[in-house]
């Protein structure tokens, strides 16, 4: 019995001692953690980003829209005309 207590325990040790042991241990850690991360980078960048929205219509209507309050976009003052592109 203490023969094969003996093999098993330099059989473990010379598995656990591998790259390959440690590498199957980290590597589905490593790859929770990448994915956590990019999961909230990606979050943190689109968490405040409104887009700008452009309304060509008669002023009665920029009316209407601005005094919704967006919440979903931002609007800007019109630009003076006479400007070119």
């Amino acid at each position: 019995m203490t023969k094969i207590l003996t093999v098993a325990k330099m059989v473990f040790k010379k598995r656990v001692l591998s790259p390959a042991y440690y590498w199957m241990i980290l590597s589905p850690l490593l790859l929770l953690l990448v994915a956590t991360g990019l999961s909230w980078y990606m979050v943190k960048q689109t968490a405040h980003n409104q887009p700008t929205i452009a309304v060509i219509a008669s002023p009665t209507v920029r009316k209407a829209l601005v005094a919704q309050h967006p919440t979903t976009y931002q609007s800007q003052p019109p630009r003076p005309k006479g400007r070119g592109l």
